[in-house]
């Protein structure tokens, strides 16, 4: 892999496996990779093409994407026959689609359902999300948003 692809994959990442985000962190030292998921021992993980890398230890590989900037903004899992998605924490704005009032829908598993609370002056206040696994976490605005 080369040493521009290796840098671009260092940092924070969150893998989502059946509706649960675990974050996992890429570390590259010396020109090594090293690899760790929360609460789990840090491994060293070796390139095994341009985009692609693997973890002898788990058994484990995992295919970047890069887009043209040559920035990895996702990736894929790979271990014992699944394959799961990965994203990169510094990922790109998430797009909303309207449902109806104040209520949102994404793509993205963690945020799958959005609801706005405003005030009586029509100020936003907080949100409330739900996916698969979790509903009506709020989120309260601290300074309350302009509506939008």
């Amino acid at each position: 892999m080369p040493e521009e692809r290796v840098a671009a994959i260092a940092g924070s990442w969150v893998i989502s496996v059946q509706g649960t985000e675990l974050d996992a962190e890429i570390a590259v030292e010396d020109g090594r990779i090293f690899f760790q998921a929360a609460g789990q021992p840090r491994v060293e993980a070796s390139a095994t093409s341009d985009s692609t890398i693997a973890i002898a230890v788990v058994q484990a590989a995992f295919t970047f994407r890069f887009d043209a900037d040559g920035s990895a903004s996702a990736a894929t899992l790979r271990q014992g026959g699944l394959d799961v998605p990965m994203r990169h924490v510094d990922m790109e704005p998430v797009a909303l689609r309207h449902r109806e009032g104040d209520e949102f829908a994404t793509d993205v598993i963690f945020l799958a359902t959005i609801e706005f609370e405003r005030d009586a002056e029509g100020r936003i206040t907080g949100l409330s999300v739900s996916n698969g696994r979790t509903r009506g976490v709020w989120l309260e605005s601290v300074h309350g948003a302009p509506p939008p």
